[in-house]
């Protein structure tokens, strides 16, 4: 059964995460930042990974990039796992790739960047997911990076993704209304129980079980 869940960013500004979970919501996708410097981490990070696992979220991140290549990629991992020092989290940490200045690039190129950012994340400990919408994820990225690492598919309006390979989490809207976030808001649905993979394995910060 698909766990409910909601992503945020500096965007949703104050977020009352206590009304999230009342609301029937059990995880949150945090955006960490974007690009390849610390300074563009997203100013509402910290404040929204503490009142989420204060409010007993379980949770993620996410870090948008810009690189255009594996070189750039993994510098992004980089200030990623900067951003993230310290915290733990019962979700994947996501490599979201999806911007336009990246739709150019060959099947090769992004295949590289994916494995250079998620090979990084995994070689710290982390649980490494891709996100992007269905279309680029099927169209740009190498079917065995797709079977390598966890996908977290976006794709509106639908019953279901047209994307025809597993996915562990898809964000099935980017216009929702949840209760204690103003505005429109993401929200997302999780097929598998991470929680349960992070304490199996001790992966993200979480000890392992004994």
């Amino acid at each position: 059964m698909a766990v409910k869940g909601i992503d945020v960013s500096k965007w949703q500004g104050d977020v009352d995460f206590e009304k999230v979970r009342g609301a029937g919501y059990r995880f949150v996708m945090i955006n960490a930042g974007y690009g390849r410097y610390i300074s563009q981490k997203d100013s509402c990070f910290e404040e929204n990974y503490r009142r989420a696992k204060a409010a007993g979220l379980d949770v993620g991140a996410y870090w948008y990039s810009y690189a255009v290549s594996a070189h750039e990629a993994e510098q992004e991992a980089e200030v990623f796992l900067q951003a993230v020092k310290g915290k733990s989290f019962e979700y994947p940490l996501c490599y979201d790739i999806e911007d336009k200045s990246q739709r150019g690039l060959s099947k090769k190129v992004i295949g590289d960047m994916v494995d250079a950012f998620c090979d990084k994340l995994e070689k710290a400990g982390y649980y490494a997911a891709v996100y992007s919408y269905a279309n680029f994820l099927t169209e740009k990225v190498p079917v065995k990076c797709r079977e390598r690492y966890d996908v977290w598919v976006a794709a509106y309006g639908v019953e279901k993704p047209p994307y025809d390979m597993a996915y562990g989490m898809w964000q099935y809207t980017s216009s929702g209304r949840v209760r204690g976030v103003s505005g429109d808001c993401d929200c997302d649905r999780a097929y598998k129980d991470y929680p349960e993979i992070m304490r199996e394995k001790g992966l993200n910060g979480i000890k392992r079980k004994k």
